[in-house]
């Protein structure tokens, strides 16, 4: 623990959350030091600020800048430890960075930083580093930590993580350090368990093969409750925490280990099927109860009992329903357990897991220009008719179609890896928002993400028609950029020049073994808004000010269109919409300069509702892309899904709206 001590209260006793950053508290000594709040260090410190940091404690809020850089600005102007308050509710985390300074830095949470700065208000607080003061938590003892990643697996919903272990406040050797011992967490603690786990089971069980040994040491996992003693969905832990002993002597194993039922697309109710191998590992006949468990909205049936003669393997089927009606939200992460018991205990566990994802079935009726024909049609009225099918509401965004793509061809790789971030079909718009002129672009995948974290998107901007990215608007999370923080989706408007130049400046000042070199695009940003990127979708959508790009002077943007997949074995992660690289397309920035204008930002239909979108024909010649996040995507396959429908245009005078005269 550290302890700060205020003029109300003489003693505040917070858990040390160190990162790496800061020089380890056991090795700095007695520091104990008054507090001085700097802000969020985003900027050089003023000569009177640094005076005031000289031999006390900063207190510095979280944000804007990195971790490294708070703790920099407060080491060199003589701080002699840091405090970062958090700047949003939750657990405080482990600050890391590349370089370490000579002082004592930790986070604390951001109720504690509130206190701290009122009680600062009436006098002054203080720290005292290295306390003999311990917090003990014994009810964390079997929970899962902050900081491990959930689940479940993206592009196809399998359990992921499988199994849970060991993993936070390890003690374990220390590298290079001869018989000194080191603490340490994270999955690099918890796999070292997994792997000495699976040799114990090897030399246990040497006639199983890896994916039955896996499914051994799953099915006996012990199922993990968090402080509140409420089970975590199998998103978080798997089967369960490893219990090495229960699987060395498993008299069972069930292949596959896990069953999953992926992305699972419904309007009301769906039945799906699975099958397990199930088989006898012990020398004498068992018999088995089988049981169900399973979340709200799923059911599951097949047998009830199990009879299995020594040795002997059988095929089991099960059938799982899913019902929206115990569905209140779009999409719903549904699991279940289905058990093996003999003699009253539980001899295996099978997980199973899916996410539901309730589908609208919005098509296009027709899309009626009225005027006589494509020569007059521009400034006529538009009217689209669009019905919805399905029981469920759905969402539409209209786009002029920017163009098409083809799907990735490589059949020497991976095909699972090929299809991630398949860029289809893009588009774009001009909204009004506030009184602001918007450019928005629309991108659509052949296939779905369960979550949009590793496919970004980027439009290049060319103003100066040298074929060189002057601008680059940036579809991804905030902090996937070295210098944003934000873990939110957003769309980040970047001078691609100086983001150029500043990754070349931090490849020179790396080579060169420079002090305090840091990756950091913040001074490139031009702008930041909001991010369109729902799960389980192929359709992402960005945006900037119209104000905030750089134009040609004949009223357009050059652009080109890219996704990138963000997997290290992904092949061939950028994909174009145009495979000539030297093509750029221009986009017409006035609204009127697109092919339709005046289209609302988001329609919305109720299940089996119909409407008339009225807009507006505009000089441009494109179709018009209809985008329905909300409808059923496909999986597999080379069909397509019904995301995305390109409407063309009928020409039609409203006779009915005409005057008759004699």
């Amino acid at each position: 623990a550290v302890e700060f001590k205020t003029t109300d209260e003489a003693s505040i006793v917070v858990e040390a959350i160190e990162g790496t950053i800061g020089k380890k508290i056991a090795d700095a000594g007695d520091v104990n030091g008054t507090l001085v709040a700097i802000g969020t260090a985003n900027e050089e410190l003023s000569d009177a600020v640094k005076a005031s940091l000289k031999g006390n404690v900063a207190l510095i809020d979280r944000g804007a800048v990195t971790f490294e850089v708070k703790v920099k600005r407060a080491f060199e102007a003589g701080a002699i430890g840091a405090v970062v308050a958090n700047n949003v509710d939750g657990d405080p985390i482990a600050m890391g960075g590349e370089k370490t300074y000579d002082i004592p830095a930790i986070m604390i949470r951001k109720d504690v930083g509130d206190k701290l700065k009122t009680q600062m208000a009436k006098g002054p607080v203080s720290i005292v580093f290295n306390t003999p003061i311990k917090i003990e938590k014994p009810e964390l003892i079997d929970t899962i930590t902050g900081f491990s990643s959930k689940g479940p697996r993206s592009l196809d919903a399998l359990l992921k993580p499988e199994i849970a272990a060991p993993g936070a406040q390890i003690i374990s050797a220390k590298m290079g350090g001869g018989t000194a011992g080191v603490q340490m967490s994270g999955t690099s603690m918890a796999a070292p368990h997994m792997a000495g786990v699976m040799a114990l089971m090897k030399q246990a069980h040497p006639g199983l093969s890896s994916a039955e040994l896996k499914s051994v040491v799953m099915s006996t996992a012990k199922t993990l409750v968090d402080a509140e003693k409420k089970v975590y969905p199998l998103s978080r832990q798997g089967a369960g925490r490893v219990q090495v002993m229960k699987a060395l002597d498993a008299s069972v194993v069930t292949l596959p280990a896990s069953l999953s039922l992926g992305e699972i697309t419904i309007d009301s109710r769906k039945q799906m099927r699975r099958e397990l191998t199930v088989r006898n590992l012990a020398q004498a006949p068992q018999t088995f109860d089988v049981t169900y468990e399973m979340s709200a909205g799923l059911s599951a049936s097949g047998p009830t009992t199990l009879t299995l003669a020594a040795g002997e393997s059988k095929v089991l089927g099960f059938s799982f329903t899913v019902d929206t009606a115990s569905l209140k939200q779009t999409s719903t992460e549904l699991d279940g357990m289905i058990r093996l018991n003999t003699a009253g205990a539980e001899a295996a566990r099978i997980p199973v897991i899916g996410i539901a994802n309730k589908t609208s079935d919005i098509g296009v009726g027709s899309l009626l220009v009225r005027s006589t024909g494509a020569v007059d049609a521009q400034g006529a009225a538009v009217d689209l008719t669009l019905k919805n099918a399905s029981s469920q509401a759905g969402d539409v965004y209209l786009f002029n179609l920017l163009g098409e793509g083809a799907r990735k061809e490589d059949p020497f790789h991976d095909q699972f890896m090929e299809r991630g971030c398949n860029l289809q079909q893009a588009g774009y718009r001009v909204i009004t928002r506030d009184g602001v002129q918007v450019m928005q672009f629309a991108v659509k995948l052949f296939e779905p993400l369960s979550t949009w974290d590793n496919c970004e998107v980027s439009i290049l901007i060319d103003s100066d028609r040298d074929g060189v990215p002057d601008q680059e608007l940036v579809g991804a999370k905030q902090d996937h950029l070295k210098g944003l923080t934000q873990p939110e989706f957003g769309s980040i408007l970047l001078d691609a020049a100086k983001a150029r130049d500043l990754r070349k400046q931090f490849e020179i000042d790396t080579k060169a073994k420079k002090e305090g070199v840091t990756e950091s695009y913040v001074s490139a940003v031009v702008d930041i808004n909001a991010m369109f990127a729902p799960q389980v979708s192929t359709i992402a959508i960005v945006e900037a000010p119209v104000s905030a790009l750089r134009v040609r002077g004949t009223g357009e943007l050059a652009v080109q269109v890219v996704t990138t997949y963000q997997e290290l074995n992904a092949v061939m992660p950028d994909d174009y919409l145009e495979k000539d690289r030297t093509k750029w397309t221009g986009v017409n920035v006035a609204s009127e300069g697109a092919a339709y204008f005046g289209m609302p930002e988001k329609v919305t239909l109720a299940g089996g509702a119909s409407t008339t979108v009225s807009m507006s024909k505009g000089a441009g010649a494109e179709n018009l892309l209809v985008l329905a996040p909300t409808n059923a995507p496909l999986f597999g396959g080379l069909a397509r899904d019904r995301q995305s429908i390109v409407a063309s245009p009928t020409f039609q005078v409203d006779l009915a709206n005409l005057a008759v005269g004699q």
